[in-house]
């Protein structure tokens, strides 16, 4: 099985097989609000790190490039498959 990967995404695949690269994703902050139809607003905020393992326990930075999808849902995925919510992605705050 093939599957059409971009041009945009090989530097990203080979960085995954060549380093020991680790994310550090956390929720930075939520809110919610509620509009005027009657639907929410959710906001999220994600602070996102990388670093390349050396092999024995060390770490060090490097600049993350790459997009990190998110996703949130109405209830956890253990309990069936819920689709996620409408997401807008925004610039970096």
């Amino acid at each position: 099985m093939s599957f059409p990967i971009s041009a945009a995404h090989y530097a990203l695949i080979d960085e995954w097989l060549e380093e020991i690269v680790l994310y550090d994703l956390r929720i930075a902050g939520t809110g919610v609000e509620k509009r005027t139809d009657g639907r929410y607003e959710v906001v999220v905020r994600v602070a996102a790190a990388k670093t390349y393992g050396d092999g024995v326990g060390g770490e060090h930075p490097v600049p993350m490039n790459e997009a990190i999808e998110v996703g949130v849902f109405r209830s956890h995925p253990d309990n069936g498959l819920d689709p996620p919510l409408n997401l807008t992605a925004a610039p970096d705050a």
